[in-house]
């Protein structure tokens, strides 16, 4: 007999796990949990050799350390990944975890996301060459450290993953390609493969680790509903898949009070994203896009619910995460933006029945008419309140030393094109020169902050591209 490879079956351990206010009784059975042991995908081989050396080859060990203060400085408040453990870790040195603590793939995402912040801190400032350069090489070596990681995975795995994400495209123009829907399901099979769809808040684990998975399903969840919105590949995770409750919801795990005001900017998201998510739902699926492309009014009746919850939601975010320009940690502006985009989707679903009625204007009803004007009044509505939210932005430092998730470059580029939707849905001059002038002023911000270099200039220069892409064509087709 030939010479055959081998190939190794998954192995699995069982647990069992108890509510901890729940009697160890006999007669009650703890849910079970399966964790995989050493389950290699692959036929054995070679494996890479990437070890932290090769991390420590491109920045010191004081390089690392002060990376590490920036990301707990600047990350952490608006997407808290990690144990709270080290919350504080820009004000205790003794707090900042080593690199032996954590697992390589973990250690070169925290380094790889805290990058971009290093003009904030005097020794890198100094030190650090090549930030740009050094910064692709340790995405690079995530992506091989985290596939390695795949066939045993852990909760630090998926922080990884979910670090990696929020690398942001490479080319400004191009946006996020399929690879971020990709490694998006990826990170949704680790979390389900870890159990972390189920509400852990009667189990019998400790409170930090209760937060930590709860905190990870919603980071999970947040990711997963955004990229899918502006690129291929639909969402991984539905309705019916998870029982976690929300962050601030009654039924959820409690953080600590001293932890709340530190997590809020991540706790608005984690609702506004859930709301989001409700509005795909309604509207965005196959089935329910055929029920209701056609009918204005069942459109209409669905999203009352919905306006009222956006509505709530986006005064929650004024109180909460005011654009005051003095650059505290957080993602103001990501989030406020985030909150303008759900808007605006939820108005591009009201807008479907009356972009195919105006082929067949002899079909609507007086009523129908008035309806589709409020709904045309409402979108100019939203698409100025974001318009002066960018102009409002690119006039103070503040937002833009933030840290922003880089899912928000699509969100620019989805005002972009609602601008160009309203411009060729105008029936009236008036309405036709409001759309002009808003489109005049969206472009003057958008120049204002992809010309001051940063996380400007790679937020916004896709939305420009876009926008000027679909002037030209728009304008033709609607003649002189």
């Amino acid at each position: 007999m030939g010479h055959r490879k081998q190939f190794e079956v998954s192995s699995t351990r069982v647990e069992r796990t108890r509510a901890s206010n729940e009697p160890d009784a006999a007669d009650k059975t703890a849910p079970i949990l399966l964790v995989r042991e050493h389950p290699p995908f692959l036929l054995n081989g070679p494996t890479s050799t990437l070890c932290l050396k090769d991390v420590e080859d491109l920045l010191s060990e004081r390089q690392r350390q002060e990376l590490v203060r920036l990301f707990f400085r600047f990350v952490q408040p608006a997407f808290p990944v990690l144990r709270d453990y080290a919350a504080n870790a820009d004000s205790d040195q003794e707090n900042i975890p080593e690199p032996s603590c954590t697992s390589l793939s973990l250690s070169i995402c925290i380094y790889a996301t805290a990058l971009p912040f290093s003009i904030h801190n005097d020794y890198l400032n100094a030190t650090l060459t090549d930030a740009h350069g050094k910064r692709e090489k340790l995405y690079s070596m995530a992506v091989d450290a985290i596939l390695q990681e795949l066939n045993s995975p852990t909760l630090e795995t998926l922080q990884a993953c979910l670090l990696l994400l929020q690398k942001g495209p490479t080319t400004q123009h191009q946006g996020l390609t399929p690879t971020y829907s990709c490694f998006s399901s990826l990170a949704v099979t680790i979390a389900k493969s870890l159990g972390l769809q189920h509400d852990c808040s009667t189990w019998n684990i400790s409170p930090t680790e209760k937060q930590l998975r709860h905190r990870l399903w919603w980071a999970t969840f947040v990711h997963d509903m955004w990229i899918s919105v502006d690129t291929p590949g639909g969402r991984a995770i539905n309705f019916q898949d998870y029982d976690v409750q929300l962050p601030n919801s009654q039924y959820g795990v409690r953080e600590a009070v001293h932890d709340r005001t530190n997590h809020s900017h991540f706790d608005c998201l984690a609702t506004l994203t859930h709301l989001l998510s409700q509005i795909y739902e309604t509207y965005f699926t196959i089935r329910a896009s055929k029920d209701m492309s056609g009918d204005l009014f069942r459109s209409l009746e669905f999203a009352k619910p919905l306006r009222s919850a956006l509505n709530e939601c986006k005064q929650r975010l004024k109180v909460v995460m005011p654009l005051t320009g003095g650059g505290e940690p957080g993602a103001s502006g990501s989030v406020i933006l985030a909150s303008c985009v759900t808007e605006i989707i939820l108005f591009r679903a009201l807008l479907r029945p009356i972009r195919s009625g105006f082929s067949t204007e002899a079909l609507f009803k007086d009523s129908q008419m008035s309806a589709a004007a409020a709904v045309l009044t409402g979108s100019i509505n939203c698409a100025k309140e974001t318009v002066e939210l960018l102009e409002t932005m690119v006039s103070m430092v503040g937002p833009w030393t933030e840290f922003w998730h880089s899912w928000s470059q699509g969100n620019f580029a989805i005002v972009s094109t609602f601008l160009v939707q309203l411009n060729m849905m105008s029936d009236t001059d008036s309405r036709k020169a409001e759309i002009a002038d808003l489109i005049s002023r969206w472009k003057r911000a958008i120049r204002i902050g992809a010309g001051s270099g940063g996380w400007g200039s790679s937020l916004m220069s896709m939305a420009l591209s876009r926008l000027d892409a679909l002037l030209v064509p728009a304008s033709s087709a609607k003649g002189p």
